[in-house]
């Protein structure tokens, strides 16, 4: 689902600075879910309600010699949740750098399919796919799209290159504790065929003695109304080795209402586990920053090992989100 953040701006004193912009934006979504699948125990069908909130608070600032510097701040909006990421920016016309608790740079270089972003729900999450003896599949080998959390937040400094013929390019380092990551991503936008063409790729290593490597690669373009994503990406971490590759096509039937398709296969070349993935999903605008979603998703597992867990399942899911 779009996140589309609504934002106010006010203008408040600084020390050491005359003024600076603030920019406060949220969103809440709550939405209900229902599972069923070849589990023969007692929750075999699963029913449950769901949120997903955040609030974003960015202050920023713009000098006369053309440097830009901003601090922000992202939290969960959960009972309990704490702040979520903060970092400062400082931008030229030579880049910017990042520094803080933020995305790896390799987040800002993925393609994400239509419909392969947890479908119906803003957030990165995984469908709840179950086997047979109850246990759920890990989320670090078998994904149910392409465009899962790959990658997550740490204490980084990054540096991002301006826009040079439609390429940019990113590049971050992580040096805490045993977390040695180096993150880096190149894309390329510009009209092909007709159509607005990008390319992306991205890559991480942990740096450690058992490497953890994941590469994502994708294109994305849009004609018209419509807008085709194909994805791919690979997790190596010495155990498991997994690729999921997805396509994605979505359109816009009116100004309100648009649909989204999607495929995804999932394969652990260590193990031979299999996972398809499709999902069908409506986005429908009531009002602006107040949206409805609906969505169908079924996915068949496959177990190399014993074919006793094998499991096929359906679910749909309807949520309805505000943005302010």
């Amino acid at each position: 689902m779009r996140k589309i953040l609504l934002a106010t701006t006010a203008l408040v004193a600084m020390t050491g600075a005359a003024s600076a912009e603030v920019s406060l934006s949220a969103y809440y979504e709550f939405g209900y879910t229902s599972s069923s699948d070849d589990r023969t125990d007692s929750n075999a069908d699963q029913d449950a309600m769901f949120q997903d909130s955040e609030y974003h608070i960015t202050f920023s600032e713009a000098t006369d010699s053309g440097l830009t510097f901003s601090a922000k701040f992202e939290a969960e909006g959960g009972v309990g949740d704490g702040v979520d990421e903060s970092s400062m920016t400082i931008s030229s016309d030579m880049g910017s750098f990042v520094f803080g608790n933020n995305d790896y740079a390799s987040d800002s270089f993925l393609t994400y399919i239509p419909g392969g972003r947890g479908t119906a729900v803003g957030a990165d999450n995984q469908f709840a796919i179950a086997q047979s003896d109850g246990t759920v599949l890990d989320a670090d080998t078998l994904a149910s799209n392409p465009n899962h959390a790959q990658f997550t937040d740490n204490m980084t400094m990054a540096y991002f290159s301006p826009n040079m013929g439609g390429v940019s390019v990113g590049l971050s380092v992580t040096d805490e504790g045993d977390n040695e990551d180096t993150a880096m991503g190149i894309s390329w936008s510009g009209d092909a065929m007709g159509s607005n063409m990008t390319l992306t790729f991205a890559n991480f290593s942990n740096g450690e003695t058992t490497e953890t490597k994941i590469s994502a690669a994708g294109i994305s373009f849009a004609v018209g109304s419509a807008s085709v994503g194909a994805s791919t990406a690979t997790t190596d971490d010495g155990t498991d080795d997994t690729t999921t590759s997805g396509i994605g096509v979505g359109f816009d039937i009116s100004s309100d209402l648009s649909a989204t398709a999607a495929i995804a296969s999932s394969e652990d070349d260590t193990s031979g586990d299999e996972l398809e993935t499709v999902s069908l999903s409506a986005t429908y605008t009531i009002a602006p920053g107040l949206s409805l979603a609906m969505a169908y998703n079924t996915y068949a597992y496959a177990d190399a090992g014993d074919t006793s867990l094998n499991n096929d399942a359906d679910e749909v899911v309807i949520a309805i989100q505000a943005n302010f």
